[in-house]
């Protein structure tokens, strides 16, 4: 008997959101009847596309919400990406919002939840294995509050698991995801190569590192929506590149400074509010937290491209899947 799913998405004014929901909608045997999508701002979307959307805040009550639409699965992707100065507004969006999204799920009568993670979840540390696995340990980064809250979230989720073990959550860790239209401070961080690529953190030129195209990001979500996966997944390319190879990637010339200059040089800048990261985040350039997708390519997950294709995708366009 055919049974109609429907998916609500916090944050679903994202660009990653509304491309997943594209995907989604253009396949010929679709997995949802139709989209809810909650978020504080709102967006246009592709004609054709069967949403309704929400001006809702990820702390406020959207039971009634929930329930009116007859929603089936959650995918709660509401945070606060970019680094803020403003960390407490970040930790009261990031983790109380996770919280009231579990009471939300909780309220109503939901089949799957799908929360998104991040491999900087593991924070990067010299010491890291390589590559992490899914039931590696989780530090976190208390300077950079994306990093620290995603560690904490999945902390509070772990713990719901525990209460409600006949729910289905899955956990999805993607690296860090590039595309060409893809506006995030990664992505500025690679273009801008007068501030950035000239001045690299080199610890060790050999450190890898890796990112996600937007594609491949997008055929790993819809894997795990469509199988309602349940547990943690790491989401990643092929393989990774080394530190000291990217400037070359694009072109440019890389300066070997020291990580603690650096961050010195960074920190004055983002007390100026000159820069869009904070130094911790050099962190993330120095030291691995490189994680392998074996878990995920058990279920089928073939990603397309490795981590050379975004890097160059931010600078020169994307490449055709």
């Amino acid at each position: 008997m055919f049974m109609s799913r429907i998916l609500a998405i916090t944050g679903g004014s994202g660009y990653l959101a509304k491309s997943l929901m594209n995907y989604l909608n253009s396949r010929e045997d679709r997995i949802f009847d139709e989209y809810i999508t909650l978020d504080i701002r709102e967006t246009e979307y592709p004609e054709g596309l069967p949403v309704t959307f929400y001006k809702v805040d990820v702390r406020e009550d959207f039971s009634k919400i929930l329930k009116d639409h007859s929603v089936t699965d959650v995918l709660h992707m509401a945070w606060i990406l970019s680094p803020t100065h403003n960390r407490k507004m970040a930790y009261s969006v990031d983790i109380q919002g996770t919280k009231n999204v579990l009471k939300m799920v909780e309220k109503s009568d939901i089949e799957y939840l799908l929360h998104t993670s991040s491999t900087l979840a593991y924070d990067a540390h010299p010491d890291n294995p390589y590559p992490l696995k899914e039931t590696d340990i989780l530090r976190g980064n208390k300077g950079f509050h994306y990093s620290y809250h995603k560690m904490i979230a999945e902390e509070i989720i772990s713990d719901f698991k525990l209460e409600h073990p006949d729910l289905a959550i899955g956990v999805v860790r993607p690296s860090a995801i590039l595309s060409f239209e893809l506006d995030n401070y990664v992505a500025d961080i690679l273009r801008c190569g007068w501030r950035t690529m000239f001045m690299m953190p080199y610890p060790n030129a050999e450190t890898p590192i890796q990112f996600l195209h937007l594609f491949d990001a997008i055929q790993g979500f819809i894997l795990i929506l469509e199988k309602r996966l349940a547990g943690i997944y790491n989401l990643t390319p092929i393989k990774d590149v080394k530190l000291g190879d990217i400037p070359s990637i694009l072109n440019e010339r890389g300066i070997k400074l020291p990580l603690r200059l650096l961050k010195f040089m960074v920190a004055i800048q983002w007390m100026l509010r000159l820069s869009r990261a904070p130094p911790s985040y050099l962190d993330f350039v120095a030291y691995p937290f490189v994680a392998a997708n074996d878990k995920l390519r058990n279920f089928g997950f073939t990603p397309q491209y490795s981590t050379r294709e975004p890097i160059l995708s931010v600078k020169y366009g994307d490449p055709q899947p």
